[in-house]
């Protein structure tokens, strides 16, 4: 069970500089692109913010699947729903990254969230 949990930290942390690099190449250029007009402006301002934030996702979720592999998994229901939680919006967002053809991040949305409900399953 462990090893499901320390393979989903391992997926996180793999993911966090080539999310960082897509969002100083691609993102935030794509953003800048954006009209700064009145309909736009909410968008074009919590755009990169929003993006830049799941940085932060990325190094909570590789914290709490390390806690797990050390601790034998998830303790609460609250944790539980963490993993229920990324495991859904992981399904919704990886399929916009399918559909763009952007098969890397499918790791962190399908694949990490998929371990760590095994673990909880398995153990």
């Amino acid at each position: 069970m462990a090893s499901l949990y320390y393979t989903s930290t391992l997926i996180c942390l793999a993911t966090t500089p080539k999310h960082i690099s897509i969002g100083i190449h691609h993102v935030h250029k794509a953003i800048d692109q954006i009209p700064a007009i009145p309909e736009s402006a909410r968008g074009k301002a919590l755009a990169p913010t929003t993006w830049d934030f799941s940085v932060g996702v990325l190094g909570i979720l590789s914290l709490l699947n390390y806690k797990w592999a050390t601790k034998g998994g998830p303790r609460t229901w609250e944790e539980s729903a963490v993993i229920y939680t990324w495991m859904c919006t992981g399904a919704v967002i990886g399929w916009r990254y399918f559909r763009m053809k952007m098969y890397p991040g499918l790791g962190f949305l399908w694949l990490a969230p998929a371990l760590s409900v095994l673990g909880m399953w398995v153990g």
